[in-house]
């Protein structure tokens, strides 16, 4: 995290959302999910997430607590690159759709985390669409993209 848990910022900006976000047939995520993040729900991430960063705030003096296990490592919801790979055939599409599968009408994830050199695209039949298009001037200085969705329709404009 670039600000310290427990700071203002955190608390105000980041905290109060939900780091994996379902809405209709569309999950959410910076990184990806997998299938321990389904089996340990997503409701606990969230809020222990929503905890983790909230924390320290009242406790200055004391030692911040390390992020949940969720949140370190590869395998990291804000981390795993399964479904990223630039090359389509890398992508771990078997277990995109054990992870679509678990999820009550989740039919299709949104990951960042990993620059797409050639804008939002998707893989996996899909299943998965890369929005990460390296905007920010640290991190390629890419392009604003913008992909809306009408129905089941995917469309690109700008």
């Amino acid at each position: 995290c670039s600000t310290p848990t427990g700071g203002p910022i955190t608390r105000r900006f980041f905290a109060p959302h939900p780091v994996v976000l379902q809405v209709g047939s569309t999950l959410f995520v910076h990184g990806g999910v997998l299938p321990s993040h389904v089996e340990y729900g997503l409701d606990n991430i969230n809020s222990e997430t929503r905890e983790w960063l909230m924390g320290g705030a009242d406790r200055p003096s004391q030692k911040r607590a390390p992020p949940p296990k969720f949140l370190r490592g590869a395998d990291a919801v804000v981390w795993a690159r399964e479904y990223s790979a630039r090359d389509e055939s890398r992508c771990d599409c078997d277990t995109l759709q054990q992870v679509l599968g678990s999820l009550p009408g989740a039919k299709r994830m949104v990951v960042g985390h990993t620059i797409q050199d050639r804008g939002i695209n998707s893989a996996c039949d899909g299943r998965v669409l890369r929005v990460d298009v390296g905007l920010s001037k640290g991190c390629g200085n890419g392009d604003v993209q913008v992909r809306e969705q009408q129905h089941q329709h995917m469309l690109s404009s700008l």
